[in-house]
């Protein structure tokens, strides 16, 4: 290779076609082959395939040029089409140019006073300058526009959503992060730790390996969004713009909408939510339905007052009279661009034209007019082969009849073909009859241009070795005008696609063609292929176990404002035809999706392939998979019939989503790899599911984790079984249980009653059966023999003098299980308690620097925790064990309540003695007055007295009536009169005089006090007399007195009938428990 490669200047270009895309090459006589860079091999003819090549290059000055390969490639030049080698080169970063060497010289017929003249070196010239002057605008790196910002607008009272992170296959999360960090990095994300909305993530895989990360925001936003009316140009205003042009320029922007930032207020809306945590987006992204009319809008802003300029989203036109007329334009468009801080996709740009295409038209000074390709499906489809292909082509057309002139008379010869019983034989008469109809179906009364107020629909459909679409307008009268028709054929790759992904690539295959008349308008998109509308439903989130195309293929409809529809087959007739018929080309193979798997394992893809082949069930799977599924299925193959819309056939493996389906015969041999490392089940099928499926895998990877013996043997602990709590002892003393512990050198028998959490502890000198048995003799003897002792495996506890002992003293032993000591809990609790605060003392100690013996503080803690409340039972365990709570140095603390009490009470004595008269005493035989109370008169009566109850009470005997009487209600005869009147007391009532009769002797209460000595109260009750009915008793320890001899008369009673109860008074034993 002779060109210099660093030469500033560009040399003499020639403008090919290859592969189907315009590229300008420099001749260069000195060099025999002809190069491309590989970076511009992956975007003119990725799909071409790369043979190694032996070729060695270098360059004029010695320099070795890197080879990556070579292929054959399609090249059109003045009508010529041929098929010539390429060398592709490592261009290593560097912009290097296409080559045109002496092996395409040779063959093609140049035109060289065309790519001589003057002219064409002049505008290489000219970009190269407008390139120097405007190097911000050609970086074709993404930038952040001036000056403008992307808001983001929801409907009135919407409520946030927030999605979950989607799993991201353990194969792609290393990919996945470094893409998050790259985006991160340049500004496009930024991380933030909480947010309203999340929207899942959708990961899509890049024909060059590398990956798009896309928010599916068909699930959070974009149903409440209220979506921008901004309107978007139509076509014939962009053309009126540029019309008497006869030079023009297209310019593609560079990731057009993520050179838009994002107002404040919307970056929380479109926030994503990923494995690795929340994004935010910076700047506009792709999926949102609102972003093609705020895209619109920031262009027009920009371009706004440039005459000859027409813009439709991110598709910039100029024309010019001349050349210096267009590029004068040009420098004012790419002024305004640099202003905004907007950037090119320089290889997508074509500057000085005489004729571009634009919006699926084609412009030139001639005029505009429909490119060749909006009808090439027509005009290119090939003869029918049979009758079913026949049948197709006559059914589109019979639906565009009404629009075609006498088209039964033109297609009579293909009709005849249709009758039954008629051979099948293609004549001339035929192939005439057939290409007269195809000129018929491209005419202008069948065509009607593009009209962006009408609605528009687009029509796929896909036989098992074509795809056909036809976009088509609807009248108001409801006709459908189609307005282009696109076809091809599959390739061999997309012919072993299963038929829901070949239905679904005509939708894409028809997007792709049609893009310039849908997108950023509202269409329709009909399929006859029903499990579609709940794949790739406008309503419907992305995919996750589809198949990585499906999901990228979900992910790109996303950024359309489309309505999947389903229409039935028969009423399909022109994409029908047009799949049948389709044009004899090919197209890029789509990247390999999985089946990379197993390539650091000793399975292959081709081994799962082989297998596959020979297993009768993946067997049946994979026909039904590419030729389409019954409406039932047999038991065998239910697991994969619930599945059918998801399962693909890739490289002869039928797979699911990501995950390669298994024959049964390799399938050991999988689950030995899943477990080469000997996960655990959960990590296993965490792996499994990132690679492989089959039906019951997860419980036939429970099973092998369980027979793994290296596994089994270093496993943890079995979980517990459910806690068998002890039964609660009914009283104190029932189950005891008694352990060993040792601390400081010391060793300690603990021993805990279950009822009341009393505790016992000796230091033992000796551990033996003896000593041990010495201890619990001497517990025994001062609190009796339990009903069960429970203990551990001890040797201690396991001997035959322990065993004879609990024996003899018929103590039920209950030994705990070994290693288990959970199941003398009440023990073992005790014995940690014990070894803690001993320590704690001990440490005490040391700070405060008293010394204690270890029994002092071993006595210090047993009284602390005998009196302190068990957080079980709420009380102290000396309440509980001793019925009683035992004196510490706490309750000093508290009052004494009793001595209070009575201390109150003499207070209270002394100051109501201060108001009251000298203390009266009587004694029997005296003769006194009595207060009588009948009605409102108060009197006082003459009496004597007969018996001193009390230091206050007494009976005395008024007219023949024995009657109780208190103190206050007496006086000494000779200090007042013996009748006195006064009002009536009725804050102390007293009882009315009651007859008794002969017969009854009442019984009077005895009340004891301490003021009165013990003969008093017998002579007291020798001088009781007779009264007909008694006070009831003051106090249940009353005893009975003796009344003395009745009287002969007795007054008639006036309460005879009264039954008198005694009062129900406070008695603090009823609240015991």
């Amino acid at each position: 290779v002779y060109h210099c490669l660093n030469t500033v200047r560009s040399g003499y270009e020639v403008k090919v076609n290859v592969e189907g895309a315009d590229v300008f090459m420099q001749i260069d006589t000195g060099a025999a082959v002809t190069i491309v860079p590989e970076s511009v091999a992956k975007t003119v003819f990725p799909h071409v395939k790369c043979e190694p090549s032996r070729v060695n290059l270098k360059t004029y000055t010695g320099e070795r040029i890197p080879v990556k390969g070579q292929c054959d490639v399609s090249v059109t030049y003045e009508n010529q089409t041929l098929k010539l080698p390429v060398i592709v080169v490592d261009n290593q970063g560097k912009k290097l140019p296409l080559l045109m060497g002496r092996n395409w010289l040779e063959r093609l017929r140049l035109d060289w006073k065309s790519v001589m003249s003057l002219e064409h070196v002049t505008d290489s010239h000219r970009i190269e300058a407008l390139r120097n002057k405007f190097p911000t605008v050609f970086s074709n790196q993404s930038s952040v526009t001036n000056n403008y910002q992307a808001k983001i607008v929801l409907k009135q009272d919407c409520t946030p959503v927030f999605c979950k992170a989607r799993p991201v296959p353990y194969a792609l999360r290393d990919k996945v992060g470094e893409e998050l960090d790259r985006l991160e990095k340049s500004g496009v994300l930024r991380r933030v730790s909480h947010s309203e909305w999340a929207t899942p993530v959708v990961v899509i895989h890049k024909k060059d390996g590398s990956l798009r990360l896309c928010g599916d925001y068909k699930v959070t936003i974009n149903p409440v969004l209220k979506t921008d009316h901004y309107p978007l140009p139509r076509p014939e205003d962009l053309y009126t713009a540029i019309a008497g042009g006869k030079v023009f320029c297209v310019l593609d922007l560079s990731a057009a909408y993520q050179q838009v930032p994002l107002a404040a207020e919307s970056k929380p809306l479109l926030t994503i939510n990923t494995h690795m945590g929340l994004f935010q987006f910076q700047r506009l992204p792709f999926g949102v339905a609102s972003a093609p009319a705020i895209f619109q809008s920031f262009m027009d802003e920009v371009l706004k007052g440039i005459p000859h300029v027409g813009c439709y989203i991110d598709d910039v036109i100029v024309s010019g009279k001349d050349t210096q007329d267009c590029q004068k334009t040009l420098e004012c468009v790419l002024r305004r661009l640099r202003d905004y801080n907007v950037t090119l996709k320089t290889d997508k740009c074509r500057f000085f034209q005489s004729s571009v295409t634009y919006l699926g038209h084609t412009v030139s000074a001639d005029g505009i007019y429909p490119t060749e390709a909006m009808t090439k499906a027509i005009t290119e489809a090939p003869e029918p082969t049979c009758v079913t292909e026949l049948k197709a082509y006559l059914g589109m057309l019979n639906f565009y009849a009404k629009f075609l002139k006498n088209v039964s008379c033109v297609a009579e010869p293909l009709y005849r073909l249709l009758k039954k019983g008629e051979k099948w034989s293609w004549t001339r008469k035929c192939s005439e009859a057939f290409a007269a109809t195809k000129q018929l179906l491209v005419n202008s009364q069948v065509l009607t241009f593009y009209d962006v107020d009408k609605p528009i629909a687009l029509l796929c459909d896909a036989s098992s070795y074509g795809i056909g679409a036809v976009i088509f307008h609807v009248t108001p009268e409801g006709e459908e005008r189609p307005v282009a028709f696109a076809s091809r054929t599959l390739t061999s790759a997309e012919k072993n696609y299963a038929q829901c992904e070949r239905e679904a690539l005509a939708l894409m295959f028809g997007l792709k063609k049609f893009h310039r008349y849908l997108y950023g308008r509202e269409f329709t998109l009909y399929t006859d292929h029903q499990p579609l509308l709940g794949i790739l439903g406008h309503d419907k989130p992305v995919p996750t176990l589809a198949a990585a195309r499906m999901q990228r293929w979900a992910m790109i409809l996303a950024a359309y404002r489309y309505k999947l529809k389903y229409r039935k087959g028969k009423d399909v007739e022109v994409a029908d035809a047009l799949s049948r018929l389709p044009r004899p080309m090919t197209t890029a193979d789509d990247p390999a999706e999985c089946l990379l798997l197993f390539d650091s394992t000793p399975l292959t893809a081709e081994d799962v392939a082989r297998a596959t082949k020979r297993d009768l069930t993946l067997s049946r799977v994979a026909n039904y998979v590419l030729n389409g599924w019954p409406a039932q299925s047999s038991e065998e193959l239910k697991p994969y019939h619930v599945r059918r819309d998801e399962l693909s056939f890739e490289q002869n493996c039928v797979t699911w989503g990501s995950r390669v389906i298994v024959p049964e015969k390799l399938q050991s041999q999988v689950l030995a790899l899943l477990h080469e490392d000997h996960p655990g089940a959960s990590r296993m099928k965490m792996l499994a599911r990132s690679f492989v499926w089959w039906p019951g895998l997860d419980l036939e990877i429970e099973s092998y984790v369980r027979q793994c013996r290296v596994c089994q043997s270093v496993q943890n602990a079995a979980p517990p079984v459910p806690l068998q709590p002890w039964s609660y002892p009914t009283k104190p003393w029932q189950r005891v249980h008694v352990d060993f512990a040792a601390k400081e050198g010391h060793v300690f028998l603990v021993l805990v009653d279950a009822f009341s959490k009393w505790i016992e502890v000796w230091s033992m000198s000796s551990t033996t059966t003896g000593k041990t048995l010495d201890k619990l003799r001497s517990v025994f003897a001062a609190y009796g023999l339990p009903e069960v002792l429970v203990s551990d495996n001890g040797p201690q506890f396991v001997s035959d003098e322990f065993s004879e002992f609990m024996r003899v003293n018929g103590i039920k032993h209950v030994k705990t299980p070994p290693y288990h000591a959970a199941s003398n809990g009440a023990a073992e609790r005790l014995v940690q308690t014990t070894k803690k605060t001993l320590l704690k003392q001990l440490l005490d100690e040391k700070q405060s620097g008293k010394k204690h013996s270890l029994l002092e503080r071993l006595d210090s803690f047993l009284l602390s925790y005998r009196n302190t409340p068990n957080s079980t039972t709420g009380r102290t365990p000396a309440e509980l064990f001793l019925k009683r709570q035992p004196r510490v140095k706490l309750s000093l603390l508290k009052p004494d309540f009793v001595k209070a009490m009575q201390n109150k009470q003499q207070h209270l004595k002394e100051q109501s003695d201060a108001s009251r008269g000298a203390n009266r005493s009587f004694v029997v035989g005296d003769t006194v007055l009595v207060k009588t109370v009948r009605g409102e008169l108060v009197s006082w009566e003459e009496g004597v007295v007969t018996q001193v109850v009390s230091p206050v009470t007494y009976l005395v005997k008024v007219a023949q009536v024995v009657r109780f009487t208190h103190a206050d209600h007496i006086r000494d005869r000779l200090a007042s009169p013996t009748s006195l009147t006064a009002p009536p007391t009725p804050e102390e009532p007293t009882l009315p005089d009651v007859p008794v009769p002969r017969e009854t002797q009442p019984r009077v209460p005895q009340v004891a006090s301490a003021a009165m000595p013990a003969d008093s109260q017998a002579d007291s009750q020798q001088a009781t007399r007779t009264r007909q009915q008694p006070l009831p008793p003051p106090s249940s320890t009353s005893a009975p007195v003796t009344t003395p001899e009745p009287c002969t008369e007795a007054p008639t009673s006036r309460r005879s009938t009264r039954v008198r109860r005694p009062p129900d008074r406070y008695k603090p034993e009823d609240f015991r428990s």
